[in-house]
């Protein structure tokens, strides 16, 4: 399991392994040092440490700890390596699921427009065979009229309607080519892009397994007998 921060929640369970007894007074405490790199207010940490002692309190019945300015037992919120690198890996460990998140939205759009290329560049394809089939039947026709020593008028307007007809499709080909082009670096462009996010995503993978592969125990506190940190 990764480590996980909120490290101050960790270090409150510590001080609670002191149970007073049913008749001991409720033990007092108080904040003692606090390190706002840890992102939180103070006003946060003893919301946190009001919800650690209703988890105590709730079984007894009865009020079990209380904050106190003048206590000598002092909750310290301390940053140290351990902590910064928790926050490390936490931010590092987001910033994993923006990229993959990136990712995906990019394959989608991949996979839309290689679909579109792909439908468009079939009918080009039959359009093209289309053509090229009456094309050819039309030169066939055209021979075999001058062999014959011309076409009569109705047929010379057939053929030349054929020859209208086959120009318009060459034209409606030719633009269609030129949009298969456009789709076609389209669809490279987000692959390109895809790659290059797919790429820094597995760089913060090999870093982040690097840095914390291995689980690490998060340790809950020290406590001398007065303060806790």
């Amino acid at each position: 399991h990764r480590p996980e921060p909120i490290g101050h929640l960790r270090a409150v369970a510590l001080v609670l392994v002191l149970r007073p007894g049913p008749c001991a007074r409720p033990l007092a405490y108080r904040i003692g040092t606090f390190d706002d790199r840890f992102g939180i207010t103070r006003e946060e940490l003893r919301g946190a440490l009001r919800q650690a002692e209703e988890v105590w309190e709730r079984p007894y019945g009865r009020k079990l700890f209380v904050e106190t300015a003048s206590a000598r037992l002092a909750v310290n919120l301390q940053y140290d390596e351990r902590q910064q690198r928790t926050q490390t890996g936490s931010r590092l460990r987001g910033s994993m699921t923006e990229t993959r998140a990136s990712h995906e939205a990019v394959g989608r759009s991949y996979e839309e427009w290689r679909a579109t290329y792909e439908r468009r560049l079939r009918d080009f394809k039959d359009g093209q065979a289309e053509y090229q089939s009456r094309a050819q039947a039309l030169n066939t026709q055209v021979q075999e009229w001058n062999a014959r020593g011309g076409a009569p008028a109705d047929a010379r307007a057939a053929l030349e309607a054929e020859r209208s007809r086959l120009a318009d499709m060459r034209q409606r080909l030719e633009s269609d080519r030129a949009a298969l082009q456009e789709l076609a670096a389209t669809v490279s462009r987000l692959a390109e892009k895809g790659n290059t996010i797919a790429q820094t995503h597995n760089q913060s993978v090999v870093t982040f397994n690097a840095l914390y592969g291995a689980p690490r125990r998060f340790h809950k506190g020290e406590f001398d007998g007065r303060q806790m940190r």
